[in-house]
């Protein structure tokens, strides 16, 4: 019943706060602030931040839709994501659409295309030299409004193919998340992913090296993707987040529970669980009679450093 399902997700949080704090403190006081809330799970969504609407689309098979090939000038470009589908059957007519309205607005210019990116397909425009230079379109293509909807509301930019990038960036640091964005008060990222040692053991120079490039990797490879995904490097581990949210995202209820929005719910539906080094964590759970079950680990929401 509702009741159960309250305590078992509350016993949930507690054992992942207390599983985090013995293994790494200085990375646990750092990023987490596990919040009570509801795990219910809604449509898939083209992500990023916690306001406006997206095109919206579910599930598909293989190869029922053919995106534009990717070109080397492509793939060594900054474009901007407008929406991004899991690659089933819904998503075509749902691709056209994108583009269609694109080009219903005069932005035809900006050659709006389909790219196959991973698992999804993600609907692209303009080819740009960096972030920077893709400001002016990101806003004006955030704005347009469609029946009174601003359908790209959550259109993000996107970085070249991970293989043409050297070093790490900034803007994908949560730290920094505060200089590149307007963070609501309080502001969450949900957290989907830890990376270091099982057992939160010490590890060599090279080792946290690798820790912290296979994060930020992670973190590229969802940009591109569609997802406003962000790496956070701690003393023996690295995170990785989704989002960010506010008080319209998740409004934290006297009951324990929490209301929130379609975009949270919906990314939550994305991302079901925190995983260490792409694995599921398995937790012990004691019930209320007395017995223990084994659960995988739900992602979670955390504070956005200020």
């Amino acid at each position: 019943d509702a009741a159960n399902t309250a305590e078992s997700f509350a016993l949930a949080m507690a054992q992942a706060q207390a599983n985090l704090a013995a293994s790494d403190p200085e990375f646990a006081a750092a990023m987490q602030s596990a919040l009570s809330g509801s795990s219910n799970f809604g449509p898939a969504i083209g992500a990023g931040l916690g306001t406006g609407e997206a095109v919206v689309a579910e599930a598909r098979p293989e190869n029922a839709l053919a995106p534009e090939a990717t070109s080397a000038a492509d793939r060594a470009a900054w474009t901007i994501v407008l929406a991004s589908f899991i690659d089933t059957p819904d998503a075509e007519p749902r691709v056209v659409e994108a583009i269609d309205l694109m080009r219903r607005a005069g932005l035809a210019g900006l050659s709006p295309r389909a790219e196959r990116r991973g698992n999804r397909i993600a609907v692209v425009a303009g080819r740009y030299r960096s972030a920077e230079d893709a400001a002016p379109d990101l806003a004006r293509i955030r704005n347009l409004e469609f029946d009174g909807r601003k359908r790209f509301a959550l259109a993000i930019t996107s970085p070249p193919d991970v293989g043409q990038l050297v070093g790490s960036r900034p803007e994908y640091d949560l730290r920094q998340a505060k200089v590149f964005y307007d963070l609501p008060d309080p502001a969450y990222t949900l957290q989907v992913g830890v990376y270091g040692s099982a057992d939160g053991a010490s590890l060599s120079d090279n080792e946290l090296a690798e820790v912290r490039r296979t994060a930020e990797q992670a973190a590229y490879d969802l940009r591109r993707q569609g997802e406003l995904a962000f790496y956070f490097h701690g003393a023996s581990r690295s995170s990785l987040t989704i989002g960010i949210w506010g008080p319209n995202d998740h409004s934290p209820q006297q009951s324990g529970q929490a209301i929130e929005s379609s975009a949270l719910i919906a990314a939550r539906q994305r991302f079901p669980q925190n995983t260490l080094n792409g694995g599921g964590i398995v937790q012990r759970l004691r019930q209320r009679d007395g017995d223990s079950i084994d659960v995988l680990q739900e992602s979670f929401l955390v504070s956005v450093p200020r």
